[in-house]
């Protein structure tokens, strides 16, 4: 009798252990269900003083990043790198190997699949790590924390340098219709344009 009950036990321990490919794939869904939307981010880089930001995605490749001296912009074809206090834009064409960890389709659909992948849990959040199989990767370790809403909270990485990097997500909103002029950086009269294309 005591067998069946250690039997019964362990059988339920293993059934609800939860995969972190299928995590990952209730991830995606979310994203890919989603014709488009903004996210409040807050970025730490070596634990520095946070830089407030807010990042639009519409599509693949399309996204947008505000920070306070900084605005990033790719429609898929082209990528902007507008500095603010300088009045200057970096102009090239879109790499898809950019390796943005920014880019929600790079996090989620190019990394997981070049990594090995392991689930924990961190302060009631799930927490999918992801470890590169190839040493030419260019972070060295990933975390994307999720919450009850299979949503990204968080993403810690590191980089082969040894630069950490902390980006927390707040208050989503979903398939807001944005403009694809969202995604095209017009350079005002006087910024300095250096066009690498």
């Amino acid at each position: 009798m005591r067998y069946l009950v250690v039997i019964i036990l362990l059988s339920k321990l293993f059934l609800a252990q939860e995969n972190p490919v299928d995590i990952l794939k209730k991830v995606q869904s979310k994203y890919v269900d989603a014709t488009d939307f903004s996210v409040e981010l807050t970025q730490f880089v070596n634990s520095s003083n946070p830089i407030k930001g807010k990042l639009f995605i519409k599509q693949k490749d399309f996204y947008r990043i505000e920070l306070p001296n900084q605005i990033i912009i790719s429609d898929g074809k082209t990528f902007w790198n507008y500095n603010k206090k300088q009045n200057k834009v970096i102009v090239d064409n879109f790499q898809k190997s950019n390796d943005n960890i920014f880019s929600f389709n790079y996090l989620l659909f190019e990394v997981p699949y070049n990594s090995n992948i392991s689930l924990s849990s961190q302060n009631g959040l799930k927490k999918l790590i992801l470890n590169p199989k190839d040493v030419s990767f260019p972070f060295r370790k990933i975390e994307i924390l999720i919450n009850d809403n299979f949503l990204v909270k968080r993403v810690n990485a590191v980089d082969n340098s040894g630069v950490s990097f902390e980006i927390n997500f707040d208050n989503y909103r979903f398939n807001q219709n944005l403009k694809s002029e969202l995604f095209v950086f017009n350079p005002a009269e006087g910024t300095k344009v250096i066009d690498l294309r």
